[in-house]
C-alpha cells in the first residue's frame, strides 16, 4: 500500500546532451521512495517548448498515481500521457500501468522523453519494460497505431490555452474503443 503526500524532493545530477539530469524522489507514506531519473531541458524559447521542465502539476498527478486510489485506476491498464513533456506521470504510471505510452508533438521533448524512458525501464515478470514514445499533434488525426489502444488517458499541465481543449478531448476519443478514463 502506497500514499504518498510529501513534497517532492529533486537533486541535480550531472548535466546530460539537451538538458540537466535530476533525480526526483517521492516520499511514500509507507516509508518507501519512489525515484526517477530524468532530464530536463535547458531552456524555454517558445510556446512550442514547454514541455521541456517540470511544471507543479505533474508531481501533484504523480502522487496521485502512486496512492491506492490511483493504482486502482491504473493497475494492468493501457495508459496513454497526453502532452507528456519530461514524463513524471507516466514514468511513475508504469510501475503499476500494463503499458504506458507517453506522447508529445515537439521534437525536442520528444528526444527527452525517449532519453527518460530509457533511463526509467521497470521489470514486470522478469521482463525489463521501458515506456513507448509517440508523437502526436492534437491538431492532427491520431497516429493509426494508438487508435483504440488505451484505458486510461493521463496529463497535467498540458492546457494553457482555452481553445486546445477541445483538440486534446478530440485527439483522446481515439485512443479508446470505448470511454477512457481520463485523469488530467
Amino acid at each position: 500500500m502506497v500514499e504518498c503526500f510529501n513534497l517532492l524532493r529533486c537533486g541535480k545530477s550531472p548535466e546530460g546532451e539537451g538538458g540537466d539530469m535530476h533525480t526526483i524522489s517521492f516520499d511514500c507514506r509507507d516509508g518507501g521512495v519512489e525515484t526517477l531519473t530524468v532530464q530536463v531541458g535547458l531552456a524555454i524559447d517558445d510556446f512550442d517548448e514547454t514541455g521541456q521542465v517540470l511544471w507543479p502539476g505533474a508531481p501533484i498527478l504523480g502522487y496521485f498515481l502512486l496512492s491506492d486510489e490511483g493504482q486502482r485506476l491504473i493497475r494492468g491498464k493501457d495508459v496513454a500521457e497526453v502532452g507528456a513533456g519530461i514524463g513524471i506521470p507516466g514514468l511513475l504510471a508504469l510501475r503499476h500501468a500494463n503499458s504506458v505510452s507517453l506522447t508529445d508533438h515537439n521534437d525536442t521533448v520528444l528526444k527527452i522523453l525517449n532519453t527518460n524512458a530509457n533511463l526509467n525501464k521497470v521489470d514486470k515478470d522478469s521482463t525489463i519494460v521501458a515506456a513507448s514514445v509517440a508523437k502526436v499533434d492534437w491538431y492532427l488525426p491520431a497516429p493509426s497505431d494508438l487508435i483504440g489502444k488505451f484505458d486510461v488517458v493521463i496529463g497535467a499541465d498540458v492546457v494553457y490555452a482555452p481553445e486546445a481543449a477541445s483538440f486534446l478531448f478530440a485527439t483522446t476519443a481515439f485512443f479508446s474503443p470505448w470511454t477512457p478514463t481520463f485523469c488530467i
